[in-house]
């Protein structure tokens, strides 16, 4: 049975009950025809790693699986009530920054105006041709932004460096930004890089995917905090992989944040190659979805500057400012 959703976040639902079962049918649908890709992301190959001078030594163990493939669904309940306590202290200031941000993003939604109008608001400028001319389009009216043709993913760090509290903040602000972004209905997608190393086979974590209803991925988000879960980072193959998915999907506008507190790290795979080979991976993904790519990309960095990564960064020293660093620079995007 589901349970209403009593969030103050939350906006009155006024939809018909046959338009929510429309709803539930296509998300049924995306989510069918989506598994049943066998988790291959069909896109045109725009990162070709062998021009990076990348290679992999094998794929054949490498995984994408949705949070609730990894845990069963008591134990993500579990966790998701443990990340509810755990953040505890840290949540009423994080509900006014989502709460400010929301406010912030509904004013934007009315930014211009459609002109040359019947009716409407008076246009000044235009009272000249009308007398002059009789004319009759001399009014304007508030043109809406279509925030809804956007699509917003988060890549969160899932090294071991970011156990604990940073991984539990990191977890709570995704959970509000999706939260307040849904309710406008801007859709969001939330995924981790992949663990552990490039010698050895790697794990993409979906925790929700962008079509998926906050309600229904609400308690994937605990599983973030799952103890021996974060393990280390190959952050170029990530941020590749997270660009191929927003990528494929028909939204006009697409927005990638990337929250990290570190360089790339794999112990086996710098061991066994050149000096900064993952670094230089990294760098050189980053060069080309900037430069080449129809995505807006930009990273928060957690007691890391990643400048020399990303063009577009700002970096915090501790895990405390990441809910007003990641929801004031994301209104800066709109």
């Amino acid at each position: 049975m589901q349970t209403k959703n009593n969030n103050r976040l939350s906006e009155l639902d006024t939809t018909p009950h046959w338009l929510h079962s429309v709803k539930v049918k296509l998300e049924e649908k995306y989510e069918l025809e989506e598994s049943n890709q066998n988790t291959q992301i069909k896109h045109h190959c725009f990162i070709d790693d062998k021009e990076l001078n990348y290679k992999i030594f094998t794929d054949a163990n490498d995984k994408i699986l949705a949070a609730e493939k990894l845990e069963k669904s008591a134990k993500l309940s579990e966790l998701r009530k443990y990340l509810d306590f755990k953040t505890i202290p840290n949540r009423k200031e994080f509900r006014k920054l989502a709460q400010k941000f929301k406010h912030k993003l509904m004013a934007k939604k009315y930014i211009a105006f459609d002109y040359g109008l019947e009716d409407g608001i008076l246009n000044s400028k235009a009272l000249a041709g009308f007398i002059a001319n009789q004319k009759r389009n001399i009014f304007k009216m508030l043109k809406e932004d279509n925030l809804n043709d956007t699509i917003v993913t988060l890549l969160i760090d899932n090294s071991g460096s970011m156990q604990g509290l940073p991984i539990a903040i990191a977890a709570v602000i995704a959970d509000l930004l999706t939260q307040v972004l849904e309710s406008l209905n801007i859709k969001t997608e939330l995924n981790s890089p992949p663990y552990p190393g490039r010698v050895s086979d790697i794990l993409h974590i979906i925790y929700k995917k962008a079509l998926t209803p906050y309600v229904k991925a609400k308690k994937n988000f605990g599983l973030m905090i799952k103890e021996g879960l974060l393990k280390e980072n190959i952050d170029g193959e990530a941020l590749k992989w997270a660009a191929k998915r927003i990528l494929n999907t028909a939204f006009k506008r697409k927005i990638l944040i990337v929250i990290s507190d570190g360089i790339p790290l794999d112990e086996i795979t710098t061991t066994n190659n050149i000096p900064h080979y993952l670094e230089s991976h990294l760098k050189s993904v980053c060069q080309k979805l900037e430069h080449t790519i129809p995505l807006e990309l930009f990273a928060i960095g957690i007691g890391h500057d990643l400048q020399k990564f990303y063009t577009k960064s700002v970096s915090i020293k501790t895990h405390d400012k990441l809910g007003k660093t990641l929801f004031d620079n994301l209104i800066k995007l709109f």
